[in-house]
């Protein structure tokens, strides 16, 4: 039940605009960063998704298509 949370959480992170912008998004303290693997031990990254506490996110590959993933959730200064 924990991981379906976590994915409804992110989701809605998630649903905020996406930036088009490398150059704001590497500027800009991360709030929430989510990498998805085919694997359980995570060797094989699949997709991933950036949300930066500025707003601005930034995504590639496959989201939310499996149980493997990392969370890194940061404090916005």
């Amino acid at each position: 039940m924990k991981m379906k949370t976590k994915i409804v959480a992110a989701l809605a992170a998630l649903a905020m605009p996406l930036a088009t912008n490398a150059a704001v998004a590497a500027n800009s303290a991360i709030q929430i960063e989510l990498r998805f693997y085919s694997d359980e031990s995570k060797t094989n990254e699949i997709g991933g998704s950036i949300l930066y506490c500025d707003g601005s996110s930034i995504s590639w590959g496959e989201l939310f298509t499996t149980y493997h993933y990392t969370q890194v959730v940061n404090d916005c200064e």
